[in-house]
């Protein structure tokens, strides 16, 4: 059997059967939780069994075989080639091979520098417009009221929010970031989470600025868990919020890295 022949019956089931594998691998671990919103997960569920099914089907009936036995005049050269096949499929296959064996799911400094930390809610994708207060239950650890980056942020635009948590010991978990524009004392650095609307490609840095009686050594990005005394001061004509340290330490990231 020629060399096209074979290409033809098989690399298109192995094309279908490598994607199919990979989104369902990607679905029942937990790196697709870094990479796309949950409501989109079940997309990428049906999405793999599909593209498994099309690729039983394909290797069942022969795949191009009987196109390839009666070439198409008109059809592009490299899609006849042995060459072509190849290379067409390498463009499918090889990124997401790339993606699959990649163990970096986070954003770095860099990526995070070049996007923005947002520091008020205003600036989010999503901005906190009739906030609704009536799911809202705050959590308690150790006396601090446990709030992650975002609740502050929509404390500063939301009156009532604001009301329950300034002048409070609160409690949140992010990495560590410096600061260097809302920093009047040079006294500041920031603790971000990654906000996802969809997915990793509009995701942006969302942070709490943090006050500190003296910068601790730990390195940027670091998870941390920091308590203090929440503050929501009007600085340059927007409200920001800043939590007043009182401890801050090294802590294991959370089971599910990004804000939705």
């Amino acid at each position: 059997m020629p060399v096209t022949r074979v290409l033809d019956r098989w690399l298109p089931a192995v094309t279908l059967l490598i994607w199919g594998g990979i989104l369902l691998y990607f679905y029942q671990g937990n790196r697709l939780a870094s990479l796309l919103h949950p409501n989109f997960w079940p997309g990428v569920l049906i999405s793999g069994v599909l593209l498994l099914v099309l690729a039983a089907v394909m290797a069942l009936r022969g795949g191009g075989e009987e196109e390839a036995s009666d070439p198409d005049p008109c059809g592009h050269s490299m899609a006849r080639s042995t060459g072509g096949k190849l290379t067409v499929s390498a463009i499918l296959i090889v990124p997401l091979l790339v993606a699959f064996y990649s163990r970096e799911d986070g954003f770095g400094l860099s990526t995070i520098q070049n996007r923005g930390v947002v520091l008020d809610a205003g600036a989010m994708n999503r901005a906190p417009d009739n906030f609704d207060l009536s799911g809202y239950n705050v959590e308690m650890e150790e006396g601090n009221i446990v709030l992650s980056v975002v609740d502050l942020l929509y404390a500063a635009q939301e009156p009532s929010l604001r009301g329950d948590f300034e002048g409070k010991p609160v409690q949140i978990i992010g990495q560590l970031m410096q600061e260097t524009e809302a920093n009047p004392r040079g006294n500041r650095m920031k603790v971000i989470r990654m906000f996802m609307a969809c997915c990793a490609a509009d995701a942006r840095p969302i942070g709490a600025l943090i006050e500190l009686a003296r910068k601790p050594e730990i390195p940027e990005l670091s998870w941390v868990k920091v308590r203090g005394i929440a503050r929501f001061p009007t600085e340059g004509g927007r409200m920001l919020s800043v939590l007043e340290v009182s401890t801050i330490e090294v802590t294991p990231p959370p089971d599910e890295t990004m804000l939705y």
